[in-house]
């Protein structure tokens, strides 16, 4: 890249854009091909160009000086301000042409300039930050639609303000500004929604903690949800961050439309699969209380589907509970809900009533012998369309209730008790089946029963006196060539043995 101040200068007093096109290239920026930072005097004769508005620039130009600037900030010059009274005020037009009449006039191998600026290691920034932010205020409330050059000049404003969210330039907190933030957080123009995604993620993370007010932060955690299902990163991780505020979840959980509620619970199931989210108790707390409360909605769906989706939120929140009551005991928020009682018997009286109301007739509850039920396509016995047993909400709730059980009851003697005073221990081993609508229920209802009896001998008395009646039938595996086998060895009475064709 030609790096002549003289030639650059001279493109720009005579406007000759198309020569400055082929001279500045943003690659370059913060570095020239020697490796060297680029000569401040060209960082200023650029913003000069860019931020003085006499000056009749074309579009194109601009967007090349904005990528310029952009550029030479990221792990090049750091922010800092110049003091405005050795030169001339920095919101002045000409600040940047009197810088470069300032810097012109410094010496090969000086490392300040005749005021002590720091002028190969910092550039003043404020300025072309203030003109960024006033060009995004100026376009997002122009009722006209923007051509791409003016789209692509609005997403580079957006990212250079976000590379310097670390430094604070005043221009991001003008009121203006912010209310501009909460309107490019719903652009349609998805370069322009990702770069606000990117500002938003680091002025909550790196800018002061005030900088949006509570209500705001609660607006955001709303509005976030569309770009997290863009798959936008930096919107993801921005939302993640407001939801480990004890308090925003409570916030905006009723303000929400129910699908976009059933979106942010499976966002915090995943999360928290991936142990890449640390909600607080607070939080844990409420969708224990949520659910708690809405439980019951499932018995409504004994023999259809409800017309609406909450079920469906009752099914994703006991599975939140099972991911949390799975951590290890050292986990506070774990341990919390291991002191919830009610928590407990909600979900032993719910496995409960699941259990005798899927004995009682053919419904959704019943369990499914069968693999083969639960085909693509097609009905199965009962007449149910097999594509519904698996998008029912009762499909693995009673599995999931065992796995919550289990979990409360290990390593806790009065959770134990409190399961064995209430029958619980027969009504587990009464669903220790194969059910093709809970998979994995018999693997969870022998964990629960192994945290059920461990250092409790009351408990390993009562499964004692339990007397064996019969062996079970289980088409299940018969689909699979196996059956269960009567040993007549006491304590080892039955296997699993090949199932013999006809």
């Amino acid at each position: 890249m030609d790096t002549n101040e003289a030639r650059l200068e001279s493109c720009i007093q005579t406007e000759d854009w198309e020569t400055l096109l082929s001279i500045l290239k943003p690659k370059f920026f913060p570095r020239a091909e020697n490796g060297k930072l680029v000569n401040p005097l060209i960082v200023a004769r650029i913003s000069d160009a860019l931020t003085n508005s006499p000056r009749n620039v074309p579009m194109r130009v601009k967007i090349m000086l904005i990528k310029c600037l952009m550029n030479s900030c990221v792990n090049g010059y750091t922010p800092k301000e110049y003091d405005a009274h050795t030169l001339t005020p920095m919101e002045s037009e000409d600040f940047y042409a009197a810088l470069g009449r300032n810097y012109a006039k410094v010496s090969i191998g000086d490392s300040t300039d005749e005021h002590g600026y720091p002028l190969l290691t910092h550039f003043p920034y404020n300025g072309v930050a203030k003109w960024a932010a006033d060009y995004v205020v100026q376009h997002l409330l122009d009722v006209r639609k923007l051509s791409d050059d003016e789209l692509e000049l609005l997403r580079l404003c957006v990212q250079f303000l976000c590379n310097l969210c670390k430094y604070s330039p005043p221009a991001i907190h003008d009121e203006r500004f912010k209310e501009a933030t909460m309107m490019l957080i719903r652009h349609d123009h998805f370069p322009v929604l990702r770069a606000a995604c990117a500002f938003i993620h680091n002025v909550l993370t790196v800018c002061e903690e005030n900088y949006y007010s509570e209500t705001v932060k609660n607006e955001l955690t709303i509005l976030l949800i569309k770009p997290v299902k863009l798959g936008i990163p930096s919107a993801t991780d921005a939302l993640k961050y407001l939801l480990e505020n004890p308090g925003r979840l409570q916030n905006i959980y009723d303000k929400i439309l129910i699908e976009d509620r059933l979106y942010l619970l499976e966002f915090l199931l995943q999360e928290l699969r991936n142990s890449e989210l640390n909600l607080s108790r607070e939080v844990i707390s409420f969708l224990s209380e949520r659910f708690k409360k809405k439980s019951d909605l499932v018995l409504k769906t004994v023999n259809s589907y409800l017309d609406g989706t909450e079920p469906m939120e009752i099914t994703i929140l006991l599975d939140i509970l099972g991911v949390v009551t799975s951590r290890t005991s050292s986990s506070n928020y774990s341990n919390n809900l291991q002191e919830d009682k009610s928590l407990l018997i909600n979900c032993i009286f719910l496995l409960k009533s699941l259990h005798m109301v899927g004995r009682e007739s053919d419904n959704f509850f019943t369990p499914v012998q069968k693999l083969s039920e639960l085909a693509p396509s097609g009905e199965n016995s009962s007449g149910h369309k097999t594509n519904d047993i698996q998008s029912h909400p009762a499909f693995g709730f009673k599995a999931g209730l065992i796995r919550v059980i289990g979990n409360m009851v290990h390593k806790h003697k009065a959770n134990q008790e409190l399961l064995r005073e209430t029958d619980g221990i027969p009504l587990l081993l009464d669903c220790c089946n194969m059910d093709a609508r809970n998979p994995l229920i018999m693997q969870w209802t022998i964990l629960a029963m192994r945290n059920v009896c461990e250092n409790n001998q009351s408990n390993q008395d009562v499964v004692r006196g339990l007397n064996k009646i019969g062996v079970a039938d289980s088409a299940v595996l018969h689909e699979m060539g196996l059956i269960l086998h009567d040993e007549g060895k006491p304590g080892k009475a039955v296997g699993i043995v090949p199932l013999k064709r006809n």
